[in-house]
């Protein structure tokens, strides 16, 4: 009996870890950040030129410039913090759709807090904003911002209990962060206004690409050893 029941517990052992697997490697839900980083990151650029233009055209008493100098500096965090938090909304409520034939995953997941939200928010919105006015070149900007973004992901993955995504992803961002400090070429380069923000996309459009696919062929290769599985052993 006790030779019978080491195998039964061993096949559900390996059952519950490929059930582990496939559920945290459920990535699809991927396509939403992927569509809303652009927008975020557009947004980003744009609404300082806008403010920008605002000061330019119209002609205000003194007293509101310093506001309208802390509204272009201010509004692109909040912009960016909006942006991510449509991205974990838009995950929870749309991402199950994605898998719908395949039923019900469910993670023990853990909230992202306050604080991480504010450093990722500042540290991935300044590079962008020095960059700007000049005061950093792309070169460490892009570094900064790859950086910020990459130890986001592998927090929120870690927090989430989605490792694979948050390894490759995360991975890949911080790995592009090492290149561009070490001295890799931009994407897009020279005076151009929009060479940094262009290349951030392309980088962060890239890696998310790689990552879903990654992720996703990892995960059909993890259903079906979980639907070979043998839960029952050799009682069966």
């Amino acid at each position: 009996m006790a030779d019978n029941d080491n195998p039964q517990k061993a096949d559900l052992q390996e059952v519950k870890r490929l059930a582990n697997r496939y559920a945290q490697s459920r990535v699809l839900p991927l396509i939403i950040p992927l569509v809303l980083i652009p927008v975020m990151l557009a947004g980003t650029n744009l609404i300082p030129d806008f403010v920008g233009a605002v000061l330019t055209a119209v002609e205000e008493p003194p007293w509101a410039t310093t506001p309208m100098l802390w509204a272009a500096a201010l509004l692109p965090v909040m912009w960016a913090v909006l942006c991510v938090w449509l991205m974990f909304k838009g995950i929870k409520r749309y991402g199950p759709s994605f898998y719908r034939g395949e039923g019900q995953a469910v993670l023990r997941s853990e909230g992202i807090p306050i604080w991480a939200w504010a450093l990722y928010a500042v540290t991935f919105v300044a590079p962008a904003l020095l960059s700007e006015w000049g005061s950093m070149p792309i070169r460490w900007a892009l570094p900064t911002a790859l950086t910020s973004l990459g130890v986001f992901v592998l927090y929120a993955a870690k927090r989430g209990r989605e490792t694979p995504l948050g390894i490759v992803f995360g991975g890949l961002l911080l790995v592009a962060a090492i290149a561009t400090a070490a001295g890799l070429p931009s994407l897009f380069h020279g005076d151009w206004d929009y060479a940094y923000y262009w290349t951030l996309i392309a980088y962060v459009m890239v890696a998310g690409l790689v990552t879903l696919i990654v992720v996703h062929l990892y995960n059909r290769r993890t259903l079906r050893r979980l639907k070979g599985a043998n839960p029952l052993g050799s009682r069966q």
